[in-house]
């Protein structure tokens, strides 16, 4: 069963109301009841079990059971900078890594990029995007939706890089052949950006300048991945090293 995402002021006291397409989806598609339970994510608040009260018009009307305090989150907040690439390969990229953990989604545009989108073109694309990543979080039952943001320039990525967000910066590159995830001398880092590359991977310069700004080269192994597979080895790989993907994880409610 698929969570819901709401907004904050969806919930009203003991009261949590489902609008808009996932409140046709419950009813259309899952064919819901008065009666029936279901987690309903109110964002800024939490995780909510609930039962379905009514149906209201257009509205699901929800009363809240429990607050649920299971974590499926990740512990670490996970950026990833994907080079924008054609029709589904960066759909894929977005709903399996949504999967994963990513905590966002940065598209960006690289010497290589096959794909160029105009202003309108671009913000069609982020928004279709953004609904993949939403959909894909429903599913795999997490407590938040990565936020995709606007595609940025490569010299955009550098300078983030450079600014010092994040703990930690992983840059996947085909020409590295010596040092993997198991080889970064990190403890504990809060926040880890991934960087893949698009179709045509990185040019040597982009390399350089990635590297100069900060980011740690590494191999995802000996054969050379598509842009929608390196992304999710990358997370997978960081996942288990620093994250929830290869530890024991807590289940409780409250």
């Amino acid at each position: 069963m698929p969570r819901y995402f709401v907004s904050g002021d969806a919930k009203q006291d003991d009261v949590i109301l489902v609008t808009g397409a996932d409140a046709l989806h419950m009813m259309q598609s899952q064919r819901m009841r008065v009666g029936d339970t279901v987690d309903v994510v109110v964002d800024g608040e939490g995780v909510y079990s609930v039962v379905i009260t009514a149906f209201e018009n257009s509205t699901v009307v929800t009363k809240i059971l429990e607050r649920l305090t299971e974590q499926r989150d990740s512990p670490i907040q996970i950026v990833l900078y994907q080079g924008i690439a054609k029709g589904e390969r960066m759909d894929i990229a977005v709903q399996k890594t949504t999967e994963l953990g990513t905590f966002e989604i940065v598209p960006f545009f690289s010497q290589t990029c096959v794909v160029r989108l105009d202003e309108r073109k671009a913000r069609k694309r982020q928004e279709r995007w953004q609904r993949i990543a939403h959909e894909a979080a429903k599913q795999c039952l997490r407590d938040t939706v990565p936020t995709v943001r606007h595609p940025i320039p490569f010299t955009t990525v550098v300078n983030e890089v450079g600014d010092g967000l994040h703990d930690l910066v992983v840059f996947p590159y085909e020409r590295e052949t010596a040092h993997f995830v198991s080889d970064i001398d990190v403890h504990a880092p809060k926040s880890v950006a991934v960087i893949i590359g698009p179709e045509g991977g990185f040019s040597g310069p982009e390399g350089e300048q990635l590297v100069a700004a900060g980011a740690t080269v590494i191999s995802l192994g000996p054969r050379i991945l598509r842009t929608e597979t390196a992304g999710v080895v990358a997370l997978s790989l960081v996942g288990a090293r620093f994250g929830d993907l290869d530890r024991k994880v807590e289940r409780s409610n409250g």
